[in-house]
């Protein structure tokens, strides 16, 4: 089924109309048509459903925080799309100029600064620290530490997490500065990904030994993604949407590759432990302007572990009154007693069907005839193939010749892409 998506935000959602697809919504002879073809398009919400960093729940962007439900594409990534599934928690520590006593504390295991040689065969405790060799300078400092880190032994007493040990991965003999990158790795050498690689590192002498601001900040091995927070969000929306409005494919593959700037994927399929749960089908409907909704206070983080449960949703359940007829009237199949409301009257029922409504539905296109024909020579080919948008941007200061009115007007807008029309799998139709 293919999905016809407006493309460009110069044009408000219900204005453009797809005429020239059959059967026609406006010409309907209900009896006879199938499900109609025409529709006018509708772009994704692009509302910001934000992550609160504290406690884990939907809160929404500064300028969206009043709200109590969030709609679109937003709303469909933080709540279907794992963030940082492919991270790797890391801390930078520069060494600048650091002295005996200094120490720095991983994950609750001791490392102590002083002079001579490195000393580890020790208990890692604050009365037993692990003792790193200063040595003649930063650079030697900093190597010292990263053969104590390496140290198989001292892997066993640190212990991140259950079978796995620390691994620095970068040290810069020669700078200014000796810099020293530590990862969480596994017994068998491989990174440990995800939220699980999180885990405790302080320095007693923030001048001498500086973490990098967000392990500062956190006191914890830093992901580069961790949350949907607000830029997160914003940048990954404009960045999906930007597939649609460039008339690029989105295909899994491409999608992926895009969601790959979060360290993240669609589905769960590309990134190894990834929990993602979104499909490209329904990114496909959110693209044409179906509308995914999650509320506000919904629970997706555990600090800073995505929580896979789906909250969101596309429908939402109603009551309904009038899906069979009862004693003559419409009524709901899963009824409640009838109640008598008197002689001559007739009964009332109580209860009601739950049905799954659309909060805003997109209407499925079928690839007919004329979807051929539109998309070859009709107006799906016109629209995509860069049309001009409000070409009387000179005759309107001649209409309105206020000053207002010239500020405001609209320039004229040549060359534009306004509609994008994907197959079932991504693939670029148009």
């Amino acid at each position: 089924m293919p999905f016809i998506c407006l493309a460009n935000t110069s044009i408000p959602d219900g204005v453009l109309q797809i005429t020239d697809l059959w059967p026609n919504v406006s010409q309907d002879n209900n009896p006879t048509n199938p499900p109609g073809q025409t529709r006018y398009l509708r772009r994704p919400g692009q509302d910001i459903p934000a992550i609160d960093p504290l406690t884990g729940l939907v809160a929404g962007s500064p300028a969206d925080s009043n709200k109590q439900v969030f709609d679109g594409l937003g709303a469909y990534l933080v709540d279907r799309v794992e963030i940082g599934a492919d991270s790797v928690a890391e801390a930078t520590v520069t060494l600048a100029t650091v002295v005996a006593t200094n120490q720095i504390v991983i994950k609750g295991i001791y490392f102590e600064f002083a002079a001579g040689a490195n000393d580890l065969v020790k208990l890692g405790t604050v009365g037993d620290p692990i003792i790193v060799g200063l040595g003649a300078d930063d650079d030697a400092a900093a190597a010292n530490l990263t053969i104590a880190l390496n140290d198989a032994g001292v892997a066993a007493i640190v212990d991140v997490p259950a079978t796995a040990n620390l691994h620095t991965v970068a040290a810069n003999p020669g700078a200014p500065s000796a810099v020293v990158v530590i990862q969480a790795e596994t017994g068998a050498a491989a990174l440990v990904t995800g939220p699980t690689g999180e885990f405790s590192i302080t320095t007693s002498d923030g001048a001498t030994m500086v973490l990098d601001a967000a392990s500062l900040a956190a006191g914890t091995f830093a992901r580069a993604y961790s949350t949907w927070d607000t830029a997160t969000v914003t940048a990954a929306v404009a960045a999906v949407q930007n597939l649609v409005d460039s008339g690029l494919a989105a295909t899994i593959a491409a999608v992926d590759g895009v969601l790959a700037g979060w360290d993240a994927d669609l589905s769960g399929a590309t990134v190894a432990g990834s929990t993602s749960t979104g499909t490209l089908t329904e990114l496909l409907w959110v693209f044409s302007g179906r509308t995914y909704r999650i509320a506000k206070g919904a629970s997706k983080f555990t600090g800073t572990t995505w929580d896979a449960t789906q909250l969101g949703s596309f429908t939402e359940a109603v009551s309904t009154f009038d899906t069979d007829m009862l004693g003559g009237e419409w009524g709901p199949t899963a009824s409640g007693p009838w109640i008598k409301r008197g002689p001559n009257k007739a009964p009332t029922v109580t209860g009601g069907d739950a049905v799954n409504r659309e909060f805003a539905g997109a209407r499925g296109t079928v690839s007919s005839t004329a979807f051929q024909a539109s998309l070859t020579t009709g107006q799906l080919s016109q629209y995509t193939g860069g049309v001009t948008l409000f070409p009387d941007a000179a005759v309107q200061a001649h209409l309105a010749p206020t000053l207002h009115s010239k500020q405001t007007r609209q320039a004229t807008l040549l060359n534009q892409r306004v509609v994008t029309v994907y197959g079932d799998d991504g693939t670029l139709l148009a």
